[in-house]
Parts: structure tokens; C-alpha cells; sequence
């Protein structure tokens, strides 16, 4: 039941920052732009289209949140278990991408991988640095 309380929160971490980055695009654009008008074109109709879209960024979630397992496994480095949940992330990413549309051509989907990768590895780095401050600290006490 835990496991898919987690999962569950994690597929709705996935939609919301899904919704955001979208709210984040409409800012910088100056109008409201729920996905691409290519994807929405498509659909039988606009309700569809976004829970499609909705579900898929959800999948972002459950993508990043199994990867997750991968640094639980013994005979992976921390170095092998991030580049697969990097790349585990990245196929996801670019399947999406394409599905919905996001890239028109292969210039987009690269420049874009390159800028998700950069992003992954910030946040990663973020978790990282936490991580490892937060068992100092530990040791540190134990120590005392």
C-alpha cells in the first residue's frame, strides 16, 4: 500500500509540475497556451487532449520515481544508477515530446535533450550535495 501511495504522489508531482511549466510558458509568452496547437489539432476534442496530456506528464513522475529504485540496487555505482534514471527520464522525455508534439524536427528534440540533461543534473546535484551534508551531520553526531 505504501508503494502505491508513492507512486500516486508521484504521478501528481508529475502533472503538477507539468501544469507549471506550461503556466510558466504562458507567462513568458504573454497568452494562455495549454500544450501545442499541433497535438490539440489532432484530438477528437479538447477535454481528451489535455487528460492525455495530463496522464503523460503524470508518467514523468512515475518514470523519475521507479528510476529512483535503481539506486537501491547494490550492483549499480551512483554513477551507473544516475545515468540510467538520466536516460530512463530522457526516453521518456523524448517519446513525449514527440507525441505531443513539442518538437517539429530532430535540431528541437536535441537542443531540448541538452536542456533537460542540464536540468536534470542541477536538481540532481541539489539532492547530492543535501544528501550528503545530512550524513556529515549524522556522523558528526554519532561522533559526539
Amino acid at each position: 500500500m505504501k508503494i502505491l501511495k508513492n507512486l500516486l504522489i508521484s504521478f501528481l508531482i508529475g502533472v503538477g509540475i507539468g501544469s507549471l511549466v506550461e503556466l510558466s510558458i504562458s507567462y513568458l509568452l504573454g497568452e494562455i497556451i495549454v500544450g501545442v496547437p499541433n497535438f490539440f489539432e489532432g484530438q477528437s476534442n479538447l477535454v481528451n487532449a489535455r487528460a492525455i496530456e495530463l496522464v503523460l506528464y503524470g508518467g514523468f513522475g512515475l518514470v523519475g520515481a521507479l528510476g529512483r529504485i535503481l539506486y537501491d540496487i547494490d550492483k549499480f555505482s551512483l554513477l551507473a544508477a544516475t545515468s540510467l534514471h538520466l536516460l530512463l527520464l530522457l526516453i521518456y522525455y523524448s517519446f513525449v515530446g514527440f507525441y505531443l508534439c513539442w518538437f517539429s524536427n530532430f535540431k528541437e528534440l536535441f537542443f531540448s535533450n541538452l536542456l533537460f540533461i542540464l536540468i536534470f543534473l542541477v536538481i540532481w546535484s541539489g539532492f547530492y550535495f543535501y544528501n550528503k551534508r545530512r550524513i556529515e551531520k549524522i556522523n558528526k553526531d554519532i561522533l559526539n
